[in-house]
């Protein structure tokens, strides 16, 4: 379960190997405080009754004849953690045989060891995504066995995880923004808590239209939808699902949120938005009438009601980074009032981009 000299490097001598290590418990809390989470997990947990490794194979017996139901029956080491399964078609196979049962009784002597099968396994924290990869890659059974600190829990069916993947669409459905289909502000601020405890390189980007109520209120509201799905458009053609989290804060507000791969980097990240920049400035022309073109500005009341020249609609990026410089210990509200200072500075640069490394500057808002 462990890669490389992440935890120590290999050893022979027993008494170097220490019970716990705590970089490994300080991810385990990381992971469970970032990680989605299925919401009251508990509730969807079968409880199913167990045996010992060196449990004797007449208490297997007993429980598949108390339930005919159960077609298989967890089996864990003393100290309570998995160690596999056993399935009622391996014993079946023994006991409609001739001597079959004899021959069991044999096999089993000293523990069931022999009529273990393996099964899938995750922790009670672990987010819905790994545990659904642990299944999908576990082809001869049909659930997963749960554990909570390597001790077993219970038990998820198929059935099961198939209702925990409805309710977590319609959970998602419900967050989505109706005019462009991109997850809203629970994802967003998932995401922005995860940032903030991740050892990972990580950069936010807030997006907000420069002059989008003036051109909403010459133009109408219907245009105005349609510059909001143009950009919703632009994001997810520029970046894609994958790569990164594309979401709608709301009216002309988006967000994107990348974990750097090994290949990515600032720069690339940067010049990312740079494009979505200037793609959409050159797309939105085409929204103007020829007078605004031609002019390079509309007609329209300001905020006090007086007529103004406002220019063609732009959009600013706010980008926070994480993980550049060193560990910060910022909060959400800090980080939404850093995210909001960055917001004025864009839409006053020449670039359209104001960015900051949460690092450098945790220690100055502490």
């Amino acid at each position: 379960m462990v890669q490389g000299f992440f935890v120590q490097k290999p050893t022979r001598i027993i008494s170097e190997i220490l019970p716990n290590y705590d970089e490994l418990q300080a991810i385990s809390l990381q992971e469970k405080r970032a990680g989605s989470r299925i919401n009251n997990i508990e509730k969807y947990l079968q409880s199913m009754n167990y045996v010992f490794i060196d449990s004797n194979i007449d208490d297997v017996y007993e429980l598949f004849r108390a339930n005919a139901k159960v077609h298989f029956v967890p089996v864990l080491a003393k100290d309570m953690t998995p160690v596999g399964i056993i399935k009622d078609v391996d014993i079946k196979s023994y006991i409609y045989s001739t001597y079959g049962k004899s021959l069991l009784h044999n096999l089993t002597q000293g523990g069931l060891r022999k009529l273990i099968s393996s099964c899938g396994r995750a922790d009670i924290n672990d987010p819905i995504e790994k545990i659904l990869k642990i299944y999908a890659f576990d082809d001869a059974n049909d659930g997963i066995l749960i554990t909570e600190n390597e001790k077993y829990m219970g038990y998820l069916s198929a059935k099961v995880l198939l209702d925990i993947i409805n309710e977590k669409n319609i959970v998602n459905a419900k967050d989505q923004n109706p005019l462009t289909g991109l997850s809203g502000n629970r994802v967003i601020n998932e995401f922005i808590s995860m940032a903030i405890v991740s050892d990972e390189k990580v950069i936010m980007t807030y997006f907000d239209f420069d002059n989008f109520k003036p051109f909403n209120d010459y133009y109408g509201f219907r245009k105005g939808d349609r510059a909001i799905t143009l950009f919703a458009d632009i994001l997810k053609s520029s970046v894609g699902f994958d790569e990164c989290l594309v979401a709608h804060v709301g009216g002309d507000d988006f967000f994107l949120g990348w974990v750097l791969k090994e290949d990515d980097s600032f720069e690339k990240i940067y010049k990312t938005i740079e494009d979505i920049i200037n793609r959409f400035s050159n797309d939105i022309k085409s929204f103007y009438c020829e007078h605004g073109i031609s002019n390079g500005y509309i007609l329209a009341k300001n905020r006090d009601d007086v007529m103004q020249k406002f220019p063609l609609m732009t959009v600013s990026a706010a980008m926070v980074c994480n993980g550049f410089g060193h560990k910060n210990e910022l909060d959400d509200n800090t980080i939404n009032e850093i995210f909001g200072l960055l917001k004025k500075a864009s839409k006053s640069s020449s670039t359209h981009i104001a960015c900051v490394d949460l690092g450098v500057i945790s220690n100055k808002f502490n």
